[in-house]
């Protein structure tokens, strides 16, 4: 059975939740599929069930702001300011590993 992974994108949170999410270990789920999209500066950490929508499993992505340093799924966009530092394995991301990057956030002069 061959599996296949579109990088999905999800429907704009609203701004009054975004806003509110501050603790970096907050994380949102949402739904999966061509018509969503990831909000800027968020991150996939995971596949998940959305028991309330319809369709096969998973049919969602976990999704958070990343903290200095993260581990992301593959698929997943990664933000201004962080890099790519190693290709990892997750049993939370789709995918044959290695299936999922970890990420650092680079320092800024500003930052010092």
């Amino acid at each position: 059975m061959e599996q296949t992974t579109e990088t999905a994108t999800l429907y704009a949170l609203p701004q009054e939740f975004v806003a509110r999410i501050h603790d970096l270990s907050e994380t949102a789920t949402v739904c999966l599929g061509k018509q969503f999209r990831i909000p800027e500066g968020w991150v996939i950490i995971g596949e998940t069930v959305l028991y309330e929508l319809p369709g096969t499993w998973p049919n969602g992505w976990m999704i958070k702001r990343p903290a200095e340093t993260e581990i992301v799924c593959s698929v997943s966009p990664i933000p201004e300011n962080y890099v790519k530092i190693e290709h990892v394995g997750c049993d939370a991301c789709p995918g044959v590993w290695p299936n999922a990057w970890k990420i650092e956030r680079l320092v800024s002069s500003m930052d010092e």
